[in-house]
């Protein structure tokens, strides 16, 4: 595998890219670079307890990306203790063969294979501070050299427009703000205050009525056959047409001219890497994983928009007359006997009985908080058939103060 690696990534480009990483010696705390076997301060071979890790300490030179074969992790020579390249079969540093009970950098670290974390290498740094001139950790300027890793799309590097629509996040000063949250809760608690109010008051209560009084009352509809006068788009069965005029039936849209208007979109411009994490390789190298993002920009363009106009529609409307029945008046009868009946109308060939109605009542008493209330209630025709003045009944109280008796 190359320095330079695109592969597919959610429907963009993932980069793989190697560099050179860093040990610092245990012994005179001197920095070196991951390809040195041994310390270029005091020469001691890099021994099985070195830690590869990604920033140098104050540098701000820029990160060098290498080509890196898949040879596999370094290995560690059990009879002088130092690391060898994984391609060696004899110890660079005291010639001892090596056998296949040696163990390999990831034997001896295994807690650092296959991490993605570059905070995890940098955080793992322990150098040897006794030494003079040891410089504090710092973080390095890294930066890409667009030429070489453009995405494939383009033989043109990505260009770098001022106009985006992502902004960088910065993880560690995000801040949550509840105020959205905490007015759903409110919004949410006062609907469920308010279904429960009605629940409340819709439910039936349960009395205990004394009745002192009841009551009946039963009307009949009485219809008249009249000529009537009406218009209409039409004219129904039995009608006869008296006239007719034009009117406004409906309107209807009509293009009456086009408006230029300025009209935005949002359009790919070019595109960045951005790091999936790291992988240490064992040998001196990291692997940085990368994929590709692409920029936006907004694009304002012209449109030719029609606009409309609302034009009336004209149609015929009809007068004419016509016979139907109607109501006239109701024959009301109502008592406080049980015997309940509806009115017997007088009528002539012009009118008839339409739709009957009938309602029952008793007014009853019950006692509340030390109090006697007095309240007049409906109830079916059965259930008033059935009790009597001056008894006592268990009812539930409906909404409208609609009654019905419990068994």
């Amino acid at each position: 595998m190359g320095s330079k690696n695109f592969k597919s990534y959610l429907g963009g480009i993932k980069l793989e890219r190697t560099f050179f990483g860093y040990w610092t010696c245990d012994y005179c705390g001197e920095e070196n670079r991951g390809d040195s076997k041994t310390c270029h301060g005091c020469g001691k071979t890099r021994g099985q307890d070195v830690k590869f890790y990604i920033n140098p300490k104050g540098k701000s030179e820029s990160r060098k990306y290498v080509e890196r074969r898949e040879i596999g992790p370094d290995w560690h020579c059990s009879y002088c203790d130092s690391l060898n390249p994984n391609s060696e079969s004899f110890c660079k540093n005291c010639g001892h063969p090596r056998d296949e009970k040696d163990k390999d950098y990831f034997d001896l670290h295994p807690e650092r294979k296959g991490i993605k974390d570059e905070s995890f290498f940098d955080s793992d740094i322990k150098p040897d501070h006794h030494r003079q001139g040891f410089h504090k950790k710092e973080e390095p300027n890294y930066h890409y050299e667009p030429s070489s890793y453009d995405p494939p799309h383009s033989e043109e590097p990505p260009k770098r427009v001022s106009e985006r629509h992502y902004e960088p996040v910065n993880e560690g000063s995000r801040s949550r703000d509840y105020s959205g949250f905490i007015k759903k809760i409110a919004i949410f608690a006062l609907i469920l205050i308010v279904i429960s109010s009605m629940v409340f008051l819709l439910m039936p209560t349960k009395r205990d009525l004394t009745i002192i009084d009841k009551t009946w009352e039963r009307q009949v509809e009485v219809e008249e056959y009249r000529t009537l006068h009406e218009e209409d788009w039409s004219i129904p069965s039995g009608g006869r047409m008296t006239g007719s005029y034009r009117a406004i039936h409906h309107y209807e849209d009509v293009l009456d001219h086009y408006d230029t208007v300025t009209k935005s979109r949002t359009v790919p411009d070019g595109g960045h890497y951005e790091s999936d994490g790291y992988t240490d390789n064992g040998d001196g190298t990291f692997t940085e994983h990368s994929h590709w993002v692409t920029d936006y920009k907004t694009e304002y363009y012209t449109e030719q928009e029609p606009v409309y106009r609302s034009e009336p529609v004209y149609q015929t409307k009809y007068q004419y007359d016509i016979e139907r029945w109607v109501f006239d008046y109701y024959e009301t009868t109502s008592g406080h006997d049980d015997e309940p009946y509806f009115a017997s109308p007088k009528l002539d060939s012009r009118h008839r009985t339409g739709h009957t109605t009938e309602t029952y009542h008793i007014t009853a008493t019950y006692e509340k908080r030390g109090k006697t209330i007095t309240d007049i209630y409906t109830m079916d025709f059965a259930s008033w058939k059935t009790v009597e003045i001056g008894t006592t009944i268990r009812a539930k109280v409906h909404v409208g103060k609609r009654i019905e008796l419990i068994e």
